[in-house]
C-alpha cells in the first residue's frame, strides 16, 4: 500500500492509517516529530488524525485490512466479481 502513508492524506484517512496501521502511523508520526517541522502546514499529524473520523468502510472489513498490512498476499490477484470499492473517489487523492 505505497499511498497508504502519503503526505496528502487529510484528517479521516490519518484516523484510518492511527486505527487500522498504528506501527506505520506512529513511525510516519515520529519521523515528523524528529525533524522539528509538520508535514502539513496547520497541525502535526497526530493533531490530524485526532481530528479526523475513521471512514467506516475503511473499518469494515478487519480482515482485509489485515491482509493489506501483510508483507504476502495470499488471496486471489482476481477476485471471483468486481465492483468499485467502497470509498472510490471519496476525499483525498493528492496535492491540490
Amino acid at each position: 500500500m505505497s499511498c497508504r502513508s502519503c503526505i496528502f492524506l487529510g484528517a479521516d484517512a490519518l484516523a484510518v492509517l492511527r486505527v487500522l496501521y498504528p506501527a506505520a502511523f506512529t513511525r510516519v508520526a515520529a519521523r515528523e516529530a524528529a525533524s522539528g517541522w509538520t508535514i502539513k502546514r496547520s497541525a502535526s499529524l497526530i493533531e490530524l488524525a485526532q481530528r479526523g473520523t475513521p471512514f467506516p468502510a475503511a473499518l469494515a472489513n478487519p480482515a482485509l485490512a489485515r491482509l493489506a498490512d501483510a508483507d504476502v498476499w495470499s488471496a486471489p490477484m482476481l477476485p471471483a466479481s468486481w465492483s468499485l470499492p467502497a470509498g472510490a473517489y471519496g476525499k483525498g487523492g493528492g496535492p491540490s
